[in-house]
């Protein structure tokens, strides 16, 4: 009887490990994803302060990141594929930054942001996936991504990555 409880035991244990690896490899660090992006916005002048969340549950297989700094913004894209150039089919996340003081969508409270807005997943012609827009200090941040399913939903998700944006401060 205690080796077939044992037994049961082990063959829980082995399925719930690569579930439990699987669920912590979704949750993708971005700063070392994004490091080229990093080094190029923080080399130019112009380009707002970097703020950018610690990691994010992305919804993807394979990321490759683009973008950089524009004049007095910045885009930084993630794509599931090389040169995804923001279609639909492959985009997984934009991280922006532009001067601006309005928001769109539901006002939500993100510590630290003088306003900030959620929009959720919306279809129609295309999908666009939920996103999050916060203030500090003049500077319009968004971040748009399609998120892997947490407990915590894509709204509370979004939330608190801004808020870890903002705590991190400038990269």
């Amino acid at each position: 009887m205690r080796r077939g409880l044992l037994a049961v035991v082990i063959l829980g244990l082995l399925v719930a490990a690569p579930a439990a690896a699987a669920a912590a490899a979704a949750t993708i660090a971005l700063p070392t994803l994004l490091a080229k992006q990093i080094h190029a916005i923080k080399g130019n002048a112009k380009a707002p302060p970097l703020l950018l969340p610690p990691a994010l549950p992305l919804d993807a297989k394979h990321l490759y990141p683009t973008g950089g700094p524009l004049g007095k913004r910045y885009d930084i894209e993630i794509g599931a594929v090389k040169n995804c150039g923001g279609a639909n089919a492959c985009f997984v996340a934009d991280f922006t930054a532009e001067p601006g003081t309005t928001v769109f969508g539901k006002r939500v409270t993100v510590t630290g942001a003088a306003k900030a807005a959620f929009t959720p997943l919306s279809c129609g012609a295309s999908c666009s996936p939920p996103q999050i827009v916060f203030i500090v200090h003049g500077i319009r941040y968004t971040i748009q991504a399609n998120l892997k399913k947490t407990a915590k939903g894509d709204r509370a998700t979004l939330i608190s990555a801004a808020a870890a944006a903002i705590t991190a401060g400038p990269r």
